[in-house]
């Protein structure tokens, strides 16, 4: 199953570039954020003052003519010239309102740094692409700047934008896994668009992760941008791992999930169905700890059925093992909601990893030792045990070791 165009799947924008104009008409038609964050600096910094102080210290404006220049330190742009696309490197700066907000309020003129500008002149025309800033941008625009303090820096191409967007993690810790793993989309597109024959052999090894990632989270029907996922960097080099144990090699571009990893996959399926069910008014998360911590459970479940001398007794069957894992999980929320009548998915969530998933993917873990007894994990032991004890029993007396 080859999942092509990850990032358009995964994005519901970003395809096009877009300058801060567009994007407050957009996000923000009523121009209730744009307000708020004019509003924010006002009280921290005299405007004018601070147009005046940046006429005075970035006098360089385009055209920027001299070929041998690759860059220029102390420009100053139009803003309505300044692009950012995401598709080639950036995030948008207001699906991070909270932060906008928050960096609007304690605007300090002496830590402001000028915004990265990548400058890719065409034969025609000339772009300029903002790679780092946007935020700074978008506050800008809103307090009425026409005009930016900028950092140009001269390239050949859209790639190379890319390239030095998420080079900036090697110098600053800003750029998250979630937004990596979008970047990993975007160039995995790329890839597939200019070499549709290799393209897979031209990722590394983190794009292989996001992309298999991908493909688990389009399979699953949960959205492939894994805005409700958490722990996504330790799900993506999972995978790899449920495909090792199950097919004894890598995950390959056109492997099927059902075929590489499909325990992690009824993992996603089993949280959704018991997410749906009995937090219902919440917002769906998934915790990535969680996920493979089920899915780790599962492919020991799986062994059972693979290494039990018992092969026709149905309590020892996948499906039914399955089934009765989930109902465990479910007897827990259960008895959850039960003692915490108005507790959150979250604090269910802190509460099984404390009781019965802490340290549970190491092969450290209680569950993971034969020289424990079973009672010694609340899921399996407590709740599964009454499920299927002829299961859990199988677990112990037929060495089935945890999958690290």
């Amino acid at each position: 199953m080859t999942l092509l165009k990850p990032y358009t799947i995964a994005s519901n924008n970003g395809l096009q570039p877009y300058t801060a104009q567009n994007n407050f008409a957009i996000r923000d038609p009523k121009n209730v954020l744009e307000l708020q964050l004019k509003n924010s600096v006002s009280k921290a910094i005299a405007l004018l003052w601070l147009k005046t102080l940046f006429d005075m210290s970035f006098d360089r404006k385009p055209p920027f003519r001299n070929p041998h220049q690759e860059v220029i330190p102390n420009a100053m742009l139009p803003i309505n010239q300044i692009k950012i696309w995401e598709f080639w490197g950036q995030r948008n700066a207001l699906n991070r309102s909270g932060s906008l907000i928050r960096l609007a309020k304690n605007f300090d003129y002496k830590q402001f740094e000028p915004l990265k500008i990548a400058m890719i002149e065409g034969e025609d025309s000339v772009d300029y692409f903002c790679y780092d800033g946007g935020g700074r941008l978008h506050i800008l625009y809103a307090c009425g700047f026409t005009d930016v303090p900028c950092f140009v820096v001269k390239l050949k191409n859209k790639s190379e934008l890319q390239k030095l967007f998420l080079d900036q993690k090697k110098f600053v810790a800003t750029i998250n896994t979630e937004t990596r793993y979008i970047q990993d989309l975007a160039f995995i597109e790329h890839t597939q668009v200019g070499s549709p024959k290799t393209w897979y052999s031209e990722l590394d090894i983190r794009q292989k992760y996001s992309y298999n990632l991908a493909k688990l989270l389009d399979f699953c029907s949960i959205g492939v941008d894994a805005d409700c996922v958490s722990g996504i960097g330790m799900l993506s080099k999972g995978y790899s791992t449920f495909c090792h144990k199950n097919t004894n090699s890598k995950p390959t571009y056109n492997g099927t999930v059902p075929n590489e990893a499909y325990q992690l996959a009824d993992s996603f399926k089993m949280w959704t169905s018991l997410l749906n069910k009995h937090f219902p008014k919440e917002k769906k998360r998934y915790m990535g700890s969680v996920v493979l911590y089920t899915g780790a459970t599962l492919w020991r479940l799986s062994e059972v059925e693979k290494k039990t001398k018992l092969k026709h007794n149905t309590k020892l069957k996948y499906p039914t093992m399955r089934d009765d894992l989930q109902e465990s999980f479910e007897e827990s929320i259960i008895d959850f909601k039960r003692k915490y009548p108005n507790g959150k998915l979250k604090e269910y969530y802190d509460r099984l990893l404390d009781v019965d998933i802490q340290d549970g993917l190491t092969g450290v873990s209680r569950w993971g030792k034969r020289d424990h007894t079973p009672a010694d994990t609340a899921i399996l032991g407590t709740y599964f045990g009454k499920k299927n004890l002829l299961a859990l029993h199988a677990i112990f007396t037929d060495s089935i070791p945890t999958m690290l």
